[in-house]
Order: structure tokens, then C-alpha cells, then sequence
């Protein structure tokens, strides 16, 4: 994928990745997932209107598990269930980096 390679030969230099309303699939999702997740760079993250659901919240999870860098992250519009935004919001037991989480208008 693109986005992919483009994480792993930049990633020194971008700081912000705006997906939002690009009809990211989860299966897109977890192709960029462990770009996103090794990062050391990439601050703001935003994934709002695309139809990631719950299987997509559990991938952000493990994301947030690992990520260092990321500080804003909006997931608004996505179909997220209650289950799956309290798994995005345990994973934030363990990272110490993020200062904004957006999820409005999802379906908890």
C-alpha cells in the first residue's frame, strides 16, 4: 500500500496523516497499522468518517499500545460500539503520549 511506504520512508518528517473520509477499511487500517505504531514522528492522526467499527477500534488499540509519538487522535464518525471505544480507552492505560482523543458521533 502507498500510505504504507510512504510511513516507513518519511517517517522523520511527518508529523500529521489526515485519512478522514478516504473509506478506510479495516483491512487498510491494519496495513499502515504497524507504520503508524513504530513512528517516532507522527503527532496527529485523524481517521474521522471513515466506517472503521469496532474491529477497526481494536486495531487503534494496539496502536496506542506501542505508539510513542502520537498526541491528537480523532476517530470521529466511525460506527464505534461502546465495546470497542473502551478498548481504545484502556490501551490508554499504557501510553503516555496522547493528550487528545476525538470520537464523537459514533454509536456508544
Amino acid at each position: 500500500m502507498a500510505i504504507d511506504n510512504y510511513l516507513n520512508q518519511n517517517d522523520s518528517k511527518l508529523k500529521k496523516l489526515k485519512l478522514q473520509g478516504t473509506r478506510l477499511s479495516f483491512d487498510m487500517l491494519k496495513q499502515i497499522a504497524g507504520s503508524v505504531e513504530s513512528s517516532k514522528s507522527l503527532a496527529h492522526l485523524d481517521l474521522s468518517n471513515n466506517i472503521l467499527r469496532n474491529p477497526g477500534a481494536f486495531e487503534i488499540a494496539q496502536i496506542l499500545k506501542r505508539n510513542t509519538s502520537l498526541q491528537k487522535l480523532k476517530l470521529c464518525r466511525n460506527e464505534i460500539r461502546e465495546e470497542g471505544i473502551v478498548k481504545v480507552l484502556e490501551a490508554l492505560k499504557s501510553n503516555k503520549c496522547l493528550i487528545v482523543l476525538k470520537a464523537e458521533a459514533n454509536k456508544f
